[in-house]
């Protein structure tokens, strides 16, 4: 009995240990966000258009723009599709480079193509400290009846505006609070496993320390047999 009040003594310390470490963890994690999750322009060839796009910061974070854009015929929700640099496509996009996010800060981004078509990209903004958040850019751009037909053959019939609706949400859908959260889920799923473990040697321990003192006590029981 005192060896399992110790080990749940034990267990309590070394839970108590690992909630602190998480709750710092928590404390430390910097959570940023961006509105609106899509942004979509529309403009002639060569015309440039603009958008108000807010970033906030729940700590005072300077946070690096960057963009990549998809060479997909259709949107797709997948970061690692987008590769391309804007030049390479024929797009101009403005925006600031590095922004000083203090709680939340708006600013204009601004963009122009050069060819007629649907371009897909993102605006990706990322922290020091590995977390980063995103919006997802579609541009369309108007050109003649010529250059329309041919971008629409290229594309197959599918619908950008359909797939366009169906999607939606920031690149990284994962706000770092729920990042922050997993070390505190982790730690406690070990110390759970490890509290199983423990008591389980401890039974057996316990059972171990039966049957010798039930010899024990047999043969205390034979000595008084034979002495009697």
């Amino acid at each position: 009995m005192k060896n399992l009040v110790a080990l749940f003594a034990s267990a309590i310390i070394i839970l108590g240990i690992m909630l602190s470490i998480s709750a710092a963890s928590m404390v430390s994690a910097v959570e940023i966000g961006i509105s609106p999750a899509q942004l979509e322009f529309k403009a002639d060839a060569g015309q440039e258009v603009c958008k108000k796009v807010s970033v906030y910061s729940g700590e005072d974070e300077n946070l690096i723009g960057s963009d990549k854009w998809s060479s997909e015929k259709t949107f797709v929700k997948d970061i690692r599709k987008y590769t391309l640099s804007a030049n390479g496509l024929g797009i101009t996009f403005k925006y600031p480079k590095e922004v000083y996010a203090k709680r939340q800060l708006e600013f204009n981004v601004c963009i122009s193509g050069n060819k007629a078509g649907t371009y897909y990209g993102s605006l990706i903004y990322s922290t020091n400290k590995s977390a980063a958040v995103g919006t997802w850019i579609i541009l369309k751009v108007n050109g003649n009846a010529a250059e329309e037909n041919e971008i629409g053959n290229e594309s197959s019939g599918s619908d950008g505006e359909s797939v366009l609706n169906k999607i939606t949400g920031a690149v990284s859908g994962m706000s770092t609070t729920q990042l922050a959260m997993i070390p505190m889920l982790t730690s406690t799923l070990v110390l759970v496993i490890v509290l199983i473990y423990m008591l389980s040697l401890n039974m057996k321990l316990n059972a171990k320390i039966e049957k010798k003192e039930e010899k024990a006590n047999k043969k205390n029981i034979k000595k008084l047999k034979r002495n009697i």
